[in-house]
Formats: structure tokens, sequence, C-alpha cells
């Protein structure tokens, strides 16, 4: 915690952990730019290595989530952290909106204030089911389910070490309960797109942004021979079943 009168610092946080450079370049851009209208630091784990806007920190530790973000917030000393993930991909954002938002949050949380709030959620997804508070904030009550969701998110970084210490994973950080101050706006400030859900790329979202899963040549050709033989024998099996079943069915069982 800064002393009395002592600046705080403010980062924007993201573990850059997929193989997708297409992906990752967009999300870098889009916290590039929050980081300059609003005056906050960038601070990311790329290659295993954590950064704060362009300056190296030191090494992060691999293939543990938590691990790399208790490592670049023990390195960079900041007071507040914004979390945001490398396959949430923003919906076309007001830029200058969410800078003022992130000023709004940095009001509410200040550590130098006993009462302030520890953690604040800039969309309102879950909903929260609190009493309204100032600036279109609400607060997150006990019974909520994700009450630490982490996309989107600003916490105290002290507050943040001491949820990740009561919890094994990122998914479990999400659904233990509030010790201090928690609040939600009162509706979405940053739509996005998950561009992953339980570990598979979403198509669909993929696609909306004009963007095919992140994969090699070979990937590619097997995912098109899937297709291709899903499609032949839907057909097949439409027009001539009999001629599938006497002929055809062998081969496609390979």
């Amino acid at each position: 915690m800064e002393a009395l009168g002592a600046p705080m610092k403010k980062v924007l946080y993201c573990d850059f952990f997929l193989d997708a450079p297409q992906i990752g370049s967009q999300i870098e851009a889009f916290l590039r730019e929050l980081a300059r209208l609003s005056g906050w630091n960038c601070l990311f784990v790329q290659a295993g290595r954590v950064r704060e806007n362009d300056r190296d920190l030191g090494p992060a530790p691999k293939g543990d989530w938590l691990a790399g973000l208790g490592a670049a917030l023990d390195l960079s000393h900041a007071d507040l952290v914004f979390v945001w993930f490398d396959d949430l991909l923003p919906q076309q954002p007001d830029m200058a909106a969410l800078a003022d938002l992130l000023t709004q949050a940095e009001g509410l949380m200040t550590t130098q204030d006993p009462q302030g709030a520890a953690y604040v959620r800039l969309n309102s997804k879950p909903p929260s089911l609190g009493p309204c508070v100032t600036h279109g904030f609400r607060v997150i009550t006990p019974q909520e389910a994700y009450r630490c969701s982490l996309p989107a998110s600003v916490w105290q970084a002290d507050y943040l070490r001491q949820q990740m210490k009561s919890s094994p994973s990122c998914w479990a950080l999400e659904s233990l309960p509030h010790m201090r101050l928690a609040l939600s706006a009162s509706r979405i400030h940053l739509p996005y797109d998950n561009l992953m859900w339980r570990g598979q790329w979403s198509t669909q979202a993929l696609w909306r942004h004009r963007m095919g899963p992140p994969m090699g040549i070979r990937a590619w050709g097997r995912l098109l021979a899937v297709s291709l033989k899903f499609r032949v024998t839907h057909r097949l099996q439409a027009a001539w079943p009999w001629l599938y079943h006497l002929i055809l069915r062998g081969l496609f069982k390979r």
C-alpha cells in the first residue's frame, strides 16, 4: 500500500499464453491504447518474461496462470491491477469511455481509504444483485456466482494476492467469497467475444472477426478432410442410401 499522498501504481495485466499471434497482437494493441488514454501501465507476461510497458522485469513461472500473475505483481509493485485474458477479443469498445471508467474505479477503491472497494468489475457479467451505489455500480452479494469474476476486473493488488492464496486455480478464484467491499458495474461497458470455450476454439467467434482457428497447414488439412467426409457421407445417405450401404460404407468407416 502506498503512503498517504503518494500516487498509486496502476497496471493493465494480461498473460499471453496462447500461441496465436494474430489474436495476441489485436489484444495487445487494445490494451496499449487503453493504457495511453488512461495513464495506466501495461503489465504483460509474454514468452516467459514479465514486461512493464517495454521494460523487461524478469522471468515468469511456466504453465501456471496464477503463479505468473503473482510474479508480475511482485516485480511491478503495482497497487491497482486490471485483469484481461488473451482469448477475449473486445467488440469495438469506446476507448475514451473505458478510460473514464477506469478513473471512476480508481476513485472507488483508493488504497488510502479503508472503506474503499477492494474489487470493481467493469461489466455486469454476471449481473450483481446488491444495492446500487454511486456512479452506477452495485454491491456484489455473498449469494452471487462468480463473485470474483476476472475478465474486465480491477483489484487492489494486495487484496488480489490474498484471494490467490486461497485458490488453487483461476477458475476456483472466481467463486471465492469477498472479504472486503466488492462492486460491479450496472451494465456491460466492455463487451467481448470469448474465442475459446472449454479449451476449444470458438469457430463462430473467430469467423465473426474474420479469423480462422490458429492452426497449421496439417491441422487445416485434417479439418477439411473430416468436413468433406461428413458432407459426402450425408449426401450419399440422403440420395442413394442403398448405394452407400452396399458399396461405400466400408470406405467411410476408415
